[in-house]
């Protein structure tokens, strides 16, 4: 199976080893052959890491492959979650996998279908794994950076028939990624010292450093309100004879505002940082506007309530 490697550490060391011979005619002093071993040690070194790398570029684009077909079949079993875990999540190789599935037809700005079902296998793994397996900052960071693509793509004024998955690959796309954020936000650093291998700083602020409550406010800001607030307006400009002309975004998937407050209410749970940049941007009552049933949100109102 993985003859080609074998045959690149044989060449590779094969001509080493013949230079060693070359070398080893023309020494004769005890001083030069010291240098030789260090040369020697630094070349076996330098090739090991080389013949390392080019298994990890094969490896990478055998499993970009078996994403391809899987998503096409809609395949999803456990061997294969296993494998994207140890890929994405428990190594540091998540962004390079998504750009290998990126179709250069689209350009800059679509997803491609396969991205979305790795999305998706990845939202299922971290929702079901999220206490056992210990998220790479790296990881954390790529998908907050998938999400911000998405917002740009996704046409928020068309209104979200149904949860996910949807018709929609952007739509997915945003949606899973948004999961993601949601589940990694809800789990605390057990350790304290933060998740990304020797890095002390917690996952969760990273993100936060990089603007997620900036954004993620933002967003729901823009969203027109909950159902009820809306039902309420309506009865109000009945009852004056007023007519209004509301123009604001909507929920492209049912559930969308509940992922994005409970986004927000991880990050703020036991973190006063958090809850002070959310009254400084002056979201304390745009989150209580949220504690309230929404049709298009199932249990909107008690992630409102646990938030508030």
């Amino acid at each position: 199976m993985f003859h080609w490697l074998d045959k690149s550490i044989s060449k590779r060391f094969g001509l080493i080893f013949f230079q060693m011979r070359l070398l080893l005619l023309q020494v004769f002093e005890a001083g030069r052959l010291v240098i030789l071993c260090v040369w020697l040690f630094i070349r076996v070194v330098m090739e090991v890491l080389n013949c390392f790398k080019f298994f990890v570029i094969k490896r990478l684009q055998i499993l970009a492959e078996i994403s391809r077909t899987a998503s096409s079949v809609g395949f999803g079993e456990d061997w294969f979650k296993l494998i994207v875990s140890r890929v994405c999540l428990e190594d540091i190789h998540f962004p390079v996998l998504v750009s290998k599935l990126k179709d250069s037809n689209l350009g800059d700005d679509g997803f491609s279908s396969e991205q979305g079902f790795l999305l998706r296998v990845v939202s299922e793994i971290v929702n079901e794994r999220i206490e056992e397996i210990s998220v790479p900052g790296a990881f954390a960071l790529c998908v907050l950076g998938i999400f911000r693509k998405s917002v740009g793509v996704v046409d928020f004024f068309s209104r979200g028939k149904s949860g996910l998955p949807t018709d929609s690959i952007a739509i997915n796309v945003l949606g899973y990624s948004v999961s993601i954020l949601r589940d990694i936000c809800a789990r605390e650093d057990p350790s304290g010292s933060g998740s990304d291998f020797k890095d002390s700083v917690d996952v969760v602020d990273r993100l936060i450093s990089s603007g997620l409550i900036e954004l993620f406010l933002s967003l729901l800001r823009d969203l027109e309100p909950p159902t009820t607030i809306r039902k309420a307006m309506r009865l109000s400009e009945n009852q004056e004879g007023a007519t209004s002309s509301y123009s604001a975004k909507t929920c492209p998937y049912m559930g969308f505002r509940k992922d994005i407050v409970a986004v927000i209410g991880n990050c703020a749970y036991r973190r006063k940082h958090v809850q002070d940049e959310i009254r400084e941007r002056n979201g304390i009552l745009l989150l209580l506007q949220q504690c309230v049933v929404d049709e298009e949100n199932q249990f909107l109102r008690e992630v409102g309530h646990l938030v508030c």
